[in-house]
């Protein structure tokens, strides 16, 4: 055996959960804590071959919030521009990256012309724009001021302040997503609107783990959004968010060009993840706090009910998600139904948990019931000394500073 390896066997000590939690960091958009997820080699690419190029022996350690599912690493949070120009950036990064020359900029550009119809006279720059191709062909379709900012490739930060900002394929290189976001909003007018693309974790990421594609760290590929930590750097921005397959984000008095625009981009969306309370509820829905990290409830009764808000649009496409990290018995989930607003909607097992979607129209508040099967009693189930009759165990909401 290699005498590096044995010492560092010899020290590691018995198995032990708590050393996981241990070895977490706070989430980079939310704060909550985020445990180690999967661990790949340096040279895994956005390729369905995972490793066309071979391993190169520095292991990438990937980490994932518990609370808005935002995945990250920070093995490149100390690195410096030259230090991602000579090992991510170089001149290799062509083979992992191909559509990098030209042709994912030429498609965006495109998308981009409908998307933007009557917006020719609007300032616009594009963010993280790499070789400047998306510019030059949006200025060929019409497009008159336009101009490209990339941290590398064309590092003179722009002057003035713009009417529209795009970042095709960036915000999932951001070392600091919410500081690049927190830049995007600083060069843009007070009524302006931010386009962005990259692509959100899949339902089944718990299974695919660091395995899903688009986890490559030899792209520079160091964080990973859901909806969730969409919505959290909406909120933390003071933005609105719009989604389809475009992402979009505008202020609260957004002008009626950046209004257009957003409708063209998708609708305005929600995503809610429904949580068992902290703090002691009234009545005797829920069980005692239990757990540390992640912290849960038990529910006691069959029918839990949330009620969330009004929505801040006439209509919009709201996500719901229930975390859940135990259940009394293996298929008691399946016998669940989401009922909103008195309409019941389909869902599905996702991240964890139930996640149901659909559109929400009601001006007044959303009511939304968990419906269970009745709960059983580990008593009478195992021969346990526990007598409470139990249901689902769902997670805390353990974002700091929120309730």
């Amino acid at each position: 055996m290699d005498s590096a390896i044995e010492q560092v066997l010899r020290a590691m000590g018995p198995l032990d959960g708590a050393a996981a939690d241990g070895q977490g960091r706070p989430c980079k958009i939310c704060g909550a804590h985020s445990p180690p997820f999967d661990v790949v080699d340096f040279n895994k690419s956005a390729d369905q071959a995972l490793y066309p190029h071979g391993v190169s022996g520095v292991t990438v350690v990937y980490y994932r919030c518990g609370s808005c599912g935002f995945m990250f690493c920070s093995l490149f949070d100390d690195w410096t521009d030259a230090d991602f120009a000579r090992y991510v950036y170089n001149d290799d990064y062509v083979k992992i990256d191909p559509e990098y020359t030209g042709s994912r900029a030429r498609e965006a550009a495109r998308a981009m012309n409908g998307i933007l119809a009557g917006c020719q006279a609007a300032r616009i720059l594009d963010f993280g724009s790499g070789l400047g191709i998306f510019e030059a062909e949006l200025r060929a379709l019409g497009f008159d001021h336009v101009e490209s900012f990339d941290p590398h490739s064309s590092p003179a930060r722009p002057r003035g302040l713009f009417d529209i900002i795009t970042a095709f394929e960036v915000v999932e290189h951001a070392t600091d997503p919410l500081a690049t976001f927190q830049e995007m909003k600083s060069l843009l007018k007070d009524d302006g609107i931010i386009v962005f693309g990259t692509a959100l974790q899949p339902d089944d990421i718990l299974t695919l783990r660091a395995n899903w594609w688009y986890v490559a760290p030899r792209n520079g590929h160091v964080g990973a959004f859901t909806e969730e930590a969409l919505l959290e750097v909406a909120r933390r921005l003071g933005m609105t968010p719009y989604g389809g397959g475009l992402f979009a984000l505008t202020s609260p008095n957004p002008s009626a060009m950046a209004r257009q625009v957003a409708d063209r981009v998708g609708v305005r969306f929600l995503s809610v993840t429904l949580t068992a309370p902290r703090a002691d509820p009234d009545g005797d829905d829920w069980y005692g706090l239990e757990g540390d990290q992640p912290a849960f409830r038990w529910t006691a009764s069959p029918a839990i009910t949330w009620r969330l808000p009004p929505p801040d649009a006439p209509r919009l496409w709201m996500r719901l998600r229930i975390p859940v990290v135990n259940q009394i018995t293996a298929d008691f989930v399946d016998g669940c139904a989401i009922d909103v607003n008195g309409e019941t909607w389909p869902w599905r097992p996702g991240d964890g948990g139930l996640v149901a979607e659909g559109f929400v129209t009601a001006r007044g508040g959303t009511t939304v019931v968990l419906r269970t099967p009745p709960p059983l009693s580990p008593a009478e189930l195992r021969g346990s000394h526990d007598d409470r009759r139990l249901g689902l165990a769902i997670r805390v909401d353990d974002i700091p500073g929120r309730a």
